[in-house]
């Protein structure tokens, strides 16, 4: 409901992977090669254990394991919300590859018992067979990532006192377009 009001994309069918899914997964294929271009260094990454950590992610071509995959996307101390999406899509990008890579698309039932509790769908096996079949197809250029920027919102503060995003319609504009360029 959340997507579709902001940016009239209607959600249709889900899948959540929490974060012990996302680390298996990215193990499961035997890691991710990613390009980080600027070191990372957050002092303040947040633990299991609700405390800290000093992370620090070195520029240049990083193979991750699910661990420090999970890091690169969820830290956010060193740049911004923003940098973190970006860090996100590189990792969804560099997991595709590597999936396609191993063929591995026959194994997606494997794939899902072995997350077990840690990923939630309303997709059956074949419709998850038939989307990785048609993924398979579409060559990365083909692939656009688009990001909603720091200018297309603006900062918020709640009656609670959380600070929020809202989102600026106009400037969101210009994006939505791009995003149903070829419907």
């Amino acid at each position: 409901q959340t997507v579709a009001y902001n940016f009239g994309v209607p959600v249709h069918r889900y899948i959540i992977l929490d974060f012990n899914g996302f680390k298996k997964i990215i193990d499961l294929v035997g890691g991710v090669d990613v390009d980080v271009p600027r070191t990372i260094v957050d002092n303040a990454y947040p633990t299991d254990d609700y405390r800290t950590e000093r992370l620090v992610i070195p520029a240049g071509r990083i193979h991750m394991d699910g661990e420090l995959a999970l890091k690169y996307v969820r830290t956010r101390h060193a740049d911004s919300d923003f940098g973190r999406l970006k860090r996100q899509q590189q990792v969804l990008m560099a997991l595709r590859a590597k999936i396609l890579s191993l063929q591995t698309l026959p194994q997606i039932p494997e794939i899902l018992r072995a997350l077990g509790d840690s990923v939630q769908t309303d997709l059956t096996i074949p419709e998850m067979l038939a989307i990785a079949q048609f993924a398979r197809g579409v060559p990365e250029e083909r692939i656009r990532l688009l990001t909603v920027e720091p200018s297309m919102v603006r900062s918020w503060q709640t009656p609670s006192g959380a600070a929020v995003l809202i989102p600026n319609r106009q400037a969101l504009a210009a994006l939505m377009e791009a995003f149903n360029w070829e419907r």
